[in-house]
């Protein structure tokens, strides 16, 4: 294995670790490009010697077009940008993969690597790297976070699509991700807020007076179950005060639709207005309902609900519980739960079984009604002559 010089031209001469044959690869006039080839040779060997995969060499010898993890990732996020509403999302879960140094020797990157490098077992080794890294750590003297088996799952899932969408693109003939397995997600969680809770909360957010927006965000998102990007996004053209409807342009699931206000968002709504001032005193209209300072919709609001939630003295509630708690506040009143999965845009009923267990009153009333007598008197309900001893 070594770097050798023809002519004007320098190249590298190895052997494929699959075939034994010898290979010569010709890279150009410059010597530090071979030797950087001939590194990178050696550290695919290693890698090869270590997770003995025939497939490792196999594929790179395959391709017809060779690209880095990086670089597909630059391509990926580019396209990603236009057709995902996670963007931003997969730009963190793909850094991560970036900076994943392969297990034992640590020294090559993801961002470095090959597409038809990548094989399985460095998928799962990723994985159980992530794995440890599923233990609470302190933020501060009050609040812990957690990376949970949901979070690898989503860095999983955006891998998978940057391969699928590598092999679309002609980058790629394999994808790995497709034999790795998923964790086991319980999304059975159902975390609501008490009315007590409700009104520590709202109390919170009006104290907050450089986040002004923040309490009339939470009381449409307690009193609508809309998601916080369907909130942010929300714009005045999409609400209609004579109708009591608010449309949402796009939803979770791609499609648009109808939101139905009761009065408290109504009288919350129209209190807010289009117009802001600017700081040379002039006005501008916004489309936005809650905007942020150059007009735009309001980015994050992060910050200043987790101060709020503080404030109130509440545990472990995260914005997106205040859909959980909408949905659980209409069951505990009585609202049926076919009408709950339409208010909710739930897709299944079986997405909306998980607050079944909130209505024992209504449970309690059904069985009572079995076997009931015209009389009102049931099966328990019998005189001691209807059982009569016999001699």
């Amino acid at each position: 294995m070594k770097i050798y010089k023809r002519d004007d031209k320098w190249g590298v001469d190895y052997k494929n670790p699959i075939t034994g044959k010898r290979m010569r690869e010709v890279i150009g006039t410059n010597k530090k490009q071979a030797e950087d080839r001939l590194a990178k040779i050696r550290s695919e060997k290693m890698l090869y010697n270590t997770y003995g995969e025939k497939e490792y060499f196999a594929n790179i010898n395959k391709q017809t077009k060779q690209i880095r993890f990086s670089e597909m990732v630059t391509i990926y996020l580019e396209w990603a940008k236009s057709n995902k509403k996670s963007a931003d999302r997969d730009r963190l879960s793909l850094s991560h993969w970036e900076n994943f140094l392969v297990p034992p020797q640590r020294k090559v990157k993801f961002a470095d690597m090959y597409l038809s490098e990548i094989i399985v077992k460095m998928i799962e080794d990723y994985k159980t790297e992530r794995l440890r890294q599923i233990k609470p750590v302190a933020v501060n003297l009050i609040e812990k976070k957690t990376i949970k088996p949901a979070t690898i799952n989503r860095e999983l899932a955006c891998l998978k699509t940057l391969f699928s969408k590598a092999i679309e693109w002609g980058y790629t003939r394999e994808n790995p991700v497709k034999k790795v397995k998923m964790f086991k997600e319980d999304n059975s969680r159902v975390r609501y807020l008490t009315q007590e809770e409700i009104d520590d909360l709202l109390k919170a957010c009006g104290t907050l007076t450089t986040a002004k927006y923040l309490k009339p965000i939470v009381i449409v998102a307690l009193n609508t179950g809309m998601r916080k990007t369907e909130i942010l996004n929300l714009k005045w053209k999409n609400i209609d005060f004579p109708n009591n409807l608010i449309y949402i342009e796009t939803s979770k699931n791609g499609e648009g639709a109808y939101i139905t206000m009761n009065n408290t968002v109504k009288e919350t709504l129209k209190n807010l207005s289009p117009i802001y001032e600017l700081q040379n005193g002039s006005t501008v209209v916004s489309e936005y309902v809650f905007r942020g300072r150059n007009g735009d919709a309001q980015k994050s609001i992060r910050n200043s609900f987790e101060k709020a939630v503080k404030m109130a003295r509440i545990e472990d509630f995260k914005f997106h519980d205040t859909r959980h708690s909408f949905a659980s506040h209409l069951v505990m009143n009585g609202v049926d739960l076919v009408t709950v999965k339409e208010l909710m845009r739930h897709k299944t009923i079986a997405m909306t079984l998980r607050y079944a267990h909130l209505s024992p009153k209504h449970k309690k009333e059904a069985v009572e009604s079995l076997y009931k007598k015209k009389d009102g008197t049931n099966m328990a309900q019998v005189t001691s002559n209807q059982y009569v001893q016999k001699s």
